[in-house]
């Protein structure tokens, strides 16, 4: 069995063990950035995920994925909550967990509307010293943490709450989870389920 496969079935097993914690998945990922980065990036000249980043004095994201283009870079923030936990409730309304990570996504893109540069200044500091930029003429910036720093550099913002399993959801939660996703406001958070990592180290990205 090739690597790819290998961790494909690890996580499997992990994800499918009703047993398992967050903080086990939150340890694996760690070990196994790249699954990270194949289901959340969505640019490709420079690609990097870290793992509970400090946002201030008082909140810290799960994983922040952090890549570029050639006209902007991209943070995506990644909040876990458990694989086997519950995305709707018999009543069809949201779930007290689903609430809860959709509440600290939040109050995290709240703190990045209040602090940009100290936003700009997290983001700086993550990234090596010899990481070249990305999105600026070289008589501008030639590296990354400088081009990082400069509030006339895009940086757009993604958020994903993930928690739960889409492969046990009932057609009926299915149709909630499509139904609040369309309904999602601009800059909301995106609700994604652990399936999307299994692709993704199906993939091998």
């Amino acid at each position: 069995m090739n690597s790819r496969l290998r961790l494909y079935d690890q996580l499997r097993t992990l994800l499918d063990d009703p047993s398992t914690t967050e903080r086990q998945v939150h340890a694996f990922l760690k070990r196994d950035k790249d699954i990270v980065i194949g289901a959340f990036a969505t640019s490709w000249n420079y690609t990097n995920a870290f793992s509970e980043v400090q946002l201030g004095a008082e909140l810290r994201v799960d994983f922040l994925v952090l890549c570029a283009n050639s006209g902007q870079w991209i943070a995506n923030l990644v909040e876990l909550k458990s694989p086997s936990v519950a995305l709707y409730t018999r009543r069809e309304e949201k779930s007290k967990d689903l609430l809860l990570v959709e509440r600290q996504i939040a109050q995290r893109i709240e703190w990045r509307r209040t602090n940009e540069q100290a936003f700009r200044e997290v983001l700086a500091k993550l990234v090596p010293r010899d990481v070249a930029a990305q999105c600026s003429n070289a008589t501008v910036h030639t590296k990354a943490r400088s081009e990082l720093r400069d509030p006339h550099t895009h940086i757009a913002l993604h958020s994903h709450c993930l928690i739960g399993r889409s492969s046990t959801l009932t057609d009926r939660e299915r149709e909630l989870r499509r139904t609040d996703d369309q309904n999602r406001a601009w800059g909301s958070p995106q609700v994604v389920t652990y399936d999307r990592l299994l692709r993704s180290a199906a993939r091998g990205e």
